[in-house]
């Protein structure tokens, strides 16, 4: 199938054409397949005749290379036999336990079969967002914008904040972004502090006010309008209700 056609990336459609099919070093069939990239449920999938053939993850693509061969064709002389340099790019996908199976496009312009390639690769940076934002608790956005970057994406802070919200409006991420990092659920509850409210207090003969600890009962002066405090003898963290500070 050299020259096979290819759809731009405007297009969800990655590539199109015959394919040859191979399975752990053995030619399985030639299959006529469009694999288009579906962004929603971040998957590859692969139609054959409008039916769908076959479905994985970017998970799953375990490489892509472009290589070339040299082929002999009928010339168009005479029926001379003509060596061509036919390119071929491998799409390399495992499927458990099946084995590895290799999907070959071939191509007689090795600037398609790169742009091919390099339109299946910029579909990876979702993924591999995932993965980053799912292994750790905190991950600052640059970081998210440096992966970007490397898959050829749009690749600002904006950027990486849009594709972080994404994945946290569609249920995949549970967390928020905050101070330019995303931060995990479980890291955000560990990091918020529990107060306790303090409800006792009295007027010192200078006019201070004065706070009773809700934990240890320490007598605790108060000078500024501050709604958030420590005890200093037992260290515990408390709130101060507005109607008490406006007593200061």
């Amino acid at each position: 199938m050299a020259g096979s056609p290819w759809v731009a990336l405007g297009s969800n459609t990655l590539l199109q054409g015959v394919c040859g099919v191979w399975k752990e070093g053995e030619h399985l069939r030639d299959i006529s397949l469009s694999i288009v990239y579906d962004s929603d449920l971040d998957s590859f999938k692969g139609y054959s005749k409008d039916k769908l053939w076959t479905e994985f993850r970017p998970s799953q693509v375990t490489g892509m290379s472009v290589y070339s061969s040299q082929e002999v064709m009928q010339g168009s002389v005479q029926a001379v036999p003509v060596v061509v340099k036919v390119y071929h790019l491998g799409l390399y996908v495992a499927y458990p336990p099946e084995g590895t199976w290799i999907y070959v496009y071939n191509f007689s312009d090795e600037s398609v079969a790169e742009s091919c390639k390099a339109a299946l690769q910029r579909c990876m940076p979702q993924n591999e967002v995932l993965v980053l934002l799912k292994t750790r608790e905190r991950v600052p956005l640059q970081e998210v914008a440096e992966v970007l970057a490397r898959r050829h994406f749009p690749s600002t802070i904006d950027d990486a904040k849009k594709m972080v919200e994404t994945h946290i409006m569609s249920g995949k991420l549970d967390g928020v972004i905050d101070a330019g990092s995303y931060i995990s659920k479980t890291a955000l509850q560990r990091e918020i502090v529990r107060y306790d409210v303090v409800t006792k207090f009295e007027i010192g003969k200078n006019g201070v006010l004065v706070l009773t600890c809700p934990k240890c009962g320490a007598s605790l002066p108060v000078e500024s309008k501050d709604g958030a405090g420590k005890c200093s003898f037992c260290g515990s963290t408390f709130t101060v209700p507005k109607r008490i500070l406006d007593l200061l």
